[in-house]
């Protein structure tokens, strides 16, 4: 049985807004983030173009198919997260800043079907929401009572994806998953979701997974593993999963600002706004390992 334990929601314009999500990444990482600039209407909008583009034939999606050197279309059960269950039960589509996508392993172009709708609506969708996550490192900065730019060369000329989702329901088996739980890769990921449901987080303080019930317009914000490496461990990368037991059809876009890939990661002194002299990691090494594993598993009667 699931818990009802709920998320923090907190207010973009909430004059504590850093001290709030300081609050959440102390204890599970995962916040509810209300208030902020993106417009409804393009959620909406956005989410009609998903529908559409996941409706095409599979011949033309399959056209579309990512490749280490190109983004795109991610066909049903090519990734797998979670060990001992079946590959994950969703397709998705991937879309990065033209000529600038990180596919896993490099950069790589965008691919577009031949009605300029998708691209126009995604990518409209893309520049948003990369906005308001430049505006969160800022305001996480300040949660670690480091200086507000500490992020900006990290930030710069980085790397960045959204990848738009569908899911069909969950098959009612038990090692069946939208998406097996897994911790986020990088360092931030802002996902909005329809009103569908199936997000679960694994709460650490009441051990037990929480449905993140969806809110209108909110966006789930969470960290990833480079951010708990980051602060070394203060701030939590919180197990996480799909579950989709509706019987409808569930759509959802994560984006993720993952940084310079040359940028390397050591430990934050927290309140000195520096980094311990160390080897540390980078951006590139860190996302590389942890995509080579995700989709080794897929095909792997190992896991």
């Amino acid at each position: 049985m699931v818990n009802k334990f709920r998320l923090p929601v907190i207010s973009f314009k909430s004059p504590t807004v850093a001290d709030e999500i300081r609050d959440a990444c102390l204890t599970h990482g995962f916040f509810q983030l209300v208030d902020h600039p993106i417009d409804p209407r393009l959620q909406r909008q956005t989410l009609t173009a998903m529908h559409s583009f996941f409706s095409l034939s599979n011949e033309i999606k399959m056209s579309l198919r990512r490749t280490d050197e190109l983004a795109g279309y991610e066909a049903m059960q090519s990734q797998k997260l979670e060990k001992g269950t079946t590959p994950d039960i969703k397709e998705a589509f991937y879309v990065g800043e033209e000529g600038h996508v990180f596919t896993g392993t490099q950069f790589g172009d965008n691919q577009w079907p031949s009605d300029p709708l998708y691209k126009h609506a995604f990518m409209a969708y893309y520049h948003a929401v990369y906005a308001l996550s430049k505006d969160l490192f800022s305001i996480l900065a300040q949660s670690l009572q480091i200086s507000p730019e500490f992020f900006q060369d990290f930030l710069t000329d980085e790397v960045s994806l959204a990848r738009f989702l569908h899911y069909p329901p969950t098959p009612p088996v038990e090692t069946a998953r939208g998406v097996g739980a897994h911790t986020d890769f990088g360092a931030m990921t802002l996902l909005w979701q329809d009103d569908v449901g199936g997000l679960q987080i694994f709460h650490p303080m009441v051990q037990d997974w929480i449905d993140v019930d969806p809110i209108p317009g909110a966006y789930v914000v969470n960290l990833g593993d480079m951010m708990q490496v980051w602060t070394g461990g203060l701030y939590k990368s919180t197990l996480h999963r799909v579950v989709n037991r509706s019987g409808k059809e569930r759509y959802s876009i994560a984006f993720f600002n993952e940084g310079r890939l040359d940028y390397r990661v050591k430990r934050i002194i927290v309140g000195k706004g520096s980094a311990e002299d160390e080897e540390g990691i980078t951006v590139h090494e860190h996302l590389k390992r942890r995509y080579k594993e995700s989709y080794e598993f897929a095909h792997s009667d190992e896991f």
